[in-house]
């Protein structure tokens, strides 16, 4: 049954990730702290990842599935 649960994990994190190839965020960074003088900075980043990736975890959640569903008694 465990195995199951998995691999219908996978295939939805392998759907997401399909869906969703990027990730933004921001952070901030002090540049100067004089007294009540503050001075910062934004700095964006992007966190990006291949839809292949999306489409292999997805794929490797069916066989999991497949495998649990066989295996089960």
């Amino acid at each position: 049954m465990r195995t199951i649960i998995l691999g219908v994990l996978l295939l939805l994190i392998g759907i997401m990730l399909f869906i969703f190839n990027h990730y933004d965020f921001v952070t901030f960074g002090k540049i100067i702290h004089v007294g009540n003088l503050k001075i910062a900075r934004e700095n964006d980043h992007l966190l990006e990842w291949s839809p292949w990736l999306g489409i292999a975890v997805s794929l490797v959640g069916v066989f999991t599935m497949a495998i649990g569903i066989l295996n089960r008694k």
